[in-house]
């Protein structure tokens, strides 16, 4: 977290890779966590900024990419 409260932009690129690789579903897992080095807090954190700023959000149980276009950028690009 940065000094003034936000995540920063290596954890909310780690969150998005949670997201792609998860496929948006069932995110909050500690293996996933442990291969990139984030916590739980700070996962949740850069999620709900994903999510403020409409980049992704979440459908029931599932959370998606608003702009597929982006996601298909995303998944295509080295993180």
């Amino acid at each position: 977290m940065c000094s003034n409260g936000t995540i920063s932009r290596p954890i909310k690129k780690k969150a998005l890779k949670i997201v792609l690789e998860k496929e948006g579903k069932s995110l909050y897992d500690e293996q996933s966590f442990a291969k990139y080095q984030i916590k739980s807090g700070s996962f949740q954190t850069a999620l709900q900024g994903l999510i403020q700023k409409d980049i992704i959000d979440k459908d029931k149980d599932r959370y998606y990419f608003q702009d597929p276009l982006f996601e298909y950028w995303i998944s295509h690009r080295r993180l």
